[in-house]
């Protein structure tokens, strides 16, 4: 069969009519351009189904060949796009209660599967953990499986705006979340373009109020990462401020000392409100990962004056 003389080809994926223009462009395409979206959320460009792949299988899903793997669970992609058709018509009916049990009767690998491919990740993946009377939530089972990428968008859905999923945060697990922040700076070779990304997953961070679970991911955290992250930022704090009166004052890098055991917030020791903010919730969450960082930074930056 001559593929480039086809002018009503069909998605090998989702079965949907793929558009005479896209043929025109690509003659030999085999998928829509929603699908081959989805395709390139996991890193690759869709491979012919009967080339071989020997490697090894993954936590996140990705893909091998025509099949979707994550952790020890696999599954055939037609399977999986076949799967979230249902869920899809199942939701346009309004039968949302049908739409979590089909979602949840999965294994969690396979929901992360679902959610990666569907149409609207978000909507799919607030169904794995929604409760019986309807309450969406997000199981954190199934997000420690979802691919980077997909993680870190649906993370930051209003970054500009500094408003981020922080439900997501909550539900993602610290390996699943280091695993997210080193991949999404992997190919960020910009030092300050490193730094602005790590600083911004530190105001996602710093939108939970859950104090233990925040202190959990950034404890797994690189704290060479840290360091990049709060590098800048620690070093407008004025460290020399003098705190408490007479033979009881102490400098306030003093207290950010290895074997100071009380602190004070790092918003009382920066100008900029917005930056102290982050500060003292980085603080408040994991005070010997700042204080650490702080002394670091100031160590430094006293040697190259």
């Amino acid at each position: 069969m001559n593929l480039s003389a086809d002018t009503s080809r069909t998605c090998q994926l989702c079965g949907s009519s793929v558009p005479e223009e896209r043929l025109q462009a690509i003659p030999d395409v085999r998928t829509c351009v929603a699908c081959q979206r989805r395709y390139e959320l996991l890193g690759r460009a869709p491979a012919p189904p009967d080339t071989p792949d020997e490697r090894e299988a993954v936590q996140a899903v990705e893909m091998k060949e025509n099949r979707i793997v994550a952790g020890n669970w696999s599954g055939t992609l037609m399977d999986v796009v076949g799967k979230g058709g249902e869920l899809r018509s199942l939701l346009r009916s309004g039968k949302r209660e049908e739409a979590r049990s089909l979602v949840q009767s999965l294994p969690n690998e396979a929901q992360a599967a679902l959610v990666t491919f569907d149409e609207n990740p978000e909507e799919a993946l607030s169904l794995t953990g929604m409760s019986a009377s309807g309450k969406p939530a997000y199981r954190s089972d199934v997000v420690g499986y979802l691919p980077s990428e997909l993680l870190a968008t649906l993370v930051a859905y209003r970054s500009e705006e500094k408003e981020f999923n922080s439900s997501l945060i909550r539900a993602m697990t610290p390996d699943a979340f280091r695993r997210t922040l080193e991949e999404t700076l992997e190919p960020v070779e910009n030092k300050k373009q490193r730094a602005a990304i790590l600083w911004e997953w530190l105001e996602a961070v710093a939108s939970m109020s859950d104090y233990d679970h925040r202190a959990s991911l950034l404890r797994n955290v690189d704290s060479d990462l840290l360091m990049e992250a709060l590098r800048e930022k620690v070093a407008g704090m004025n460290l020399m401020a003098v705190v408490g009166e007479g033979e009881e004052s102490v400098s306030a890098f003093k207290l950010y000392s290895e074997d100071s055991a009380v602190g004070m917030l790092p918003s009382l020791l920066v100008d900029d409100p917005d930056i102290g903010a982050i500060l003292d919730a980085v603080y408040e969450a994991a005070p010997d990962v700042l204080r650490a960082v702080v002394r670091y930074a100031h160590e430094e930056s006293g040697a190259e004056t």
